[in-house]
C-alpha cells in the first residue's frame, strides 16, 4: 500500500490527535490532512487526490451527513469512514444507507486501521474491475468492427456474447440472441455432424470446418467456422468465429454441375469435337472424334496430327488458312482418311481463335 492521502474532518483537537496517533502507531504510510470545517473539507477535496475521508458524525459545528454528501459529490467512489464518540444503531444504519463505508467508535480506535486497509483494498479491487470492464468494452467495440460473426456461449450453450457481425450474418439482434441456446437458435446441423463436432471439441478443444445453419428469416446458410472450447465444465466457454460462404458453395456446386454436364455432353455426343493448334497438333478431342477416324481411345487420337487425316496435307493447311475471326468455315462433304488409310466422308464446321495480332491461335472443329 503506497502513501495514502487521508482527509480528516474533526472539530475537536484532542480527538484529531488521537486519530493521528493511532495511524502513526500502526505504521500505516499516509499523509493526514486535517479539516476543521465543511468549507475546509470542500477545499481539500477539490485541490488534491484523496484516498479516504474520515469524519465526525456529530461535531460541534459539523453535520456529518452533510460532509458525506459533499464527499460523494467531490470525490465519488472514495471510501468515507465515520469516526464518532458515540452512536445509536439507528444512526449507524442511517449513515451506511447514506453511503458511508464504515462506522468506527472513538472508544474502539484500534479498529480504524484494519478498516482503512480493508476499504482501501476494496476500492483498489473496484478500480481494477472498472479498468477490466473498460478494457473489455474497448475490446468488444473492436470485435463489433469485425466482419466475422463472433459468438461466445457457456457450457450449457447459452449465448453470452453476440457481435455486430453475428447480427449481420444471422439476422438476430444482440438483445434477441443473448441468453438463447446457440445451437437451437441457429439450428446448427445436421445433428450427426454437430454431435461429431462436439466430440472433437471435447477431445481437442478446437474444430474448423463448414456447417449448415439457419438465419432468422429461415434461409439456410453454410458457415465456414472455427470453434474453440476453453476451460472445463461447468466453467467452459465456446468461442465461434464464422463467415457466410453460402455464395461460394453455391457457385462451386454450379461449376461442378456445369463441368459434369459438359463432360457427359462431350463423352455421349455423336458429333466429333476437336481443338487443335495452327500446326494441326491436337489439343483435345472427344470419343466421337476418335471413333470417326478409327482410334480406340482419345489418347491415341491426341497423339496424331489433324493434317494427317486430310487426303492431301495441303488441303488441311488451306482449310486452316481460310479461317477468319468471328466466322465459321463449313464443308458439307469433306473427303478425309482414317488412321488405317480408309476414306471417310464428313460434314465439318470450323471456327478459329485469334490473338491480338490477328494470328490464328487455335482451331475448333465439329465432325459428322
Amino acid at each position: 500500500m503506497g502513501l495514502l492521502q487521508i482527509v480528516h474532518l474533526e472539530t475537536n483537537d484532542a480527538d484529531a490527535e488521537l486519530v493521528g496517533a493511532e495511524l502513526r502507531n500502526s505504521a500505516i504510510e499516509c499523509e493526514l490532512i486535517r479539516a476543521r470545517s465543511l468549507p475546509e473539507l470542500t477545499s481539500e477535496l477539490a485541490q488534491r487526490p484523496v484516498d479516504i475521508v474520515l469524519a465526525e458524525r456529530h461535531g460541534s459545528s459539523v453535520d456529518g451527513l452533510r460532509a458525506l454528501a459533499v464527499a460523494r459529490e467531490k470525490v465519488p467512489g472514495v471510501p468515507f469512514i465515520f469516526v464518532c464518540g458515540s452512536a445509536h444503531s439507528d444512526q449507524v444504519g442511517e449513515s451506511l444507507r447514506a453511503g458511508a463505508t464504515d462506522f468506527i467508535l472513538k472508544d474502539h480506535l484500534p479498529r480504524l486501521v484494519p478498516s482503512i486497509r480493508r476499504v482501501i483494498q476494496e476500492a483498489h479491487t473496484q478500480r481494477d474491475l472498472q479498468n477490466v470492464r473498460r478494457e473489455l468494452l474497448r475490446h468488444a467495440e473492436l470485435l463489433d468492427l469485425a466482419n466475422d460473426a463472433i459468438v461466445i456461449s457457456d457450457s450449457e450453450g447459452k449465448i453470452s456474447y453476440w457481435n455486430r457481425g453475428a447480427e449481420r450474418m444471422y439476422g438476430w439482434s444482440r438483445e434477441e440472441a443473448t441468453g438463447r441456446d446457440v445451437h437451437t437458435l441457429l439450428q446448427t446441423g445436421p445433428p450427426e455432424q454437430l454431435a461429431a463436432v462436439m466430440r472433437t471439441l471435447q477431445e481437442e478443444h478446437h474444430w474448423e470446418g463448414e456447417i449448415r445453419q439457419i438465419r432468422r428469416d429461415g434461409s439456410e446458410i453454410v458457415a465456414s467456422t472455427g470453434w474453440t472450447l476453453q476451460g472445463n465444465d461447468p466453467e467452459a466457454s465456446l468461442l465461434q468465429l464464422s463467415i457466410d460462404v453460402t455464395s461460394r458453395i453455391v457457385a462451386e456446386e454450379a461449376l461442378r454441375g456445369s463441368e459434369e454436364r459438359y463432360r457427359r455432353f462431350v463423352e455421349e455426343d455423336l458429333t466429333g469435337n476437336l481443338i487443335m493448334r495452327p500446326d494441326g497438333s491436337i489439343i483435345t478431342c472427344n470419343p466421337a472424334f476418335a471413333r470417326i477416324f478409327g482410334f480406340d481411345s482419345i489418347e491415341e487420337a491426341r497423339a496424331a496430327n489433324f493434317l494427317s487425316f486430310c487426303i492431301r496435307r495441303t488441303k488441311g493447311a488451306e482449310l486452316l488458312a481460310s479461317l477468319r475471326p468471328n466466322e465459321s468455315t463449313e464443308r458439307h462433304e469433306l473427303e478425309m482418311q482414317q488412321r488405317d488409310g480408309d476414306t471417310v466422308y464428313v460434314a465439318t464446321k470450323f471456327i478459329g481463335s485469334f490473338d491480338e495480332a490477328g494470328r490464328l491461335s487455335r482451331g475448333e472443329g465439329l465432325f459428322l
